[in-house]
């Protein structure tokens, strides 16, 4: 009945994040009692194993360092963000200068093309009036 209802259990921050899976055949009630009783045992052996601080110093402390650690993550995260944020509006001013230049570019190409098609049609025309000459 057990692998009926725990699909996933993450140990992170002294936090269990469950994810439960109902069937059928199991109630809702009947999953809840599974799991408390899982964690109840996983606990019991914890301790056993000396992995939690059965002191309660030792635990507040620990919970202070792990928020000051996800604090200074998340204020890690907001200002990555806040850098790419700025990052984009430079490039974005930036544009106009690109698209000066892309402008200028197709301008100058534009006139090179025509210069080269105007130049071309005189050299036809001028052979032309000296044939007809």
């Amino acid at each position: 009945m057990l692998t009926e209802c725990l699909s996933k259990i993450i140990f992170n921050n002294m936090t269990f994040i469950v994810m439960i899976k109902y069937s059928k055949a199991v109630s809702k009630t009947e999953c809840h009692v599974i799991v408390e009783q899982f964690f109840l045992r996983f606990y019991k052996f914890m301790l056993l194993q000396n992995v939690f601080d059965q002191t309660k110093e030792h635990i507040v402390i620990n919970l202070a360092l792990k928020s000051f650690f996800s604090s200074f993550f998340l204020l890690l995260l907001s200002l990555s963000f806040s850098f790419g944020i700025s990052l984009f509006l430079f490039l974005l001013t930036l544009l106009p200068l690109c698209f000066q230049f892309l402008s200028f570019l197709l301008s100058f190409g534009l006139s090179f093309l025509s210069s080269l098609s105007i130049s071309s049609l005189f050299h036809i025309l001028s052979d032309k009036i000296f044939v007809a000459v």
